[in-house]
């Protein structure tokens, strides 16, 4: 079997009914889906750690 998120254009040309044209454009669409699956983790990260910066100048600014 062959895994059609992660699969080259190359090998999807192999599969019957799918042309180089589309095995074109389903790797050009795993390739944007994967970015976004990473800028949506590095943003979640950067929440993060936005919150923990407030949460410490708070602290910060208690103690002062």
């Amino acid at each position: 079997g062959v895994d059609l998120n992660t699969a080259s254009a190359s090998l999807l040309e192999y599969i019957s009914g799918i042309s180089k044209a589309i095995a074109k454009n389903e790797e050009i669409n795993a390739s944007k889906i994967e970015l976004f699956s990473r800028f949506e983790i590095f943003s979640k990260i950067c929440i993060r750690f936005s919150i923990v910066i407030l949460v410490l100048l708070v602290i910060w600014n208690l103690i002062r």
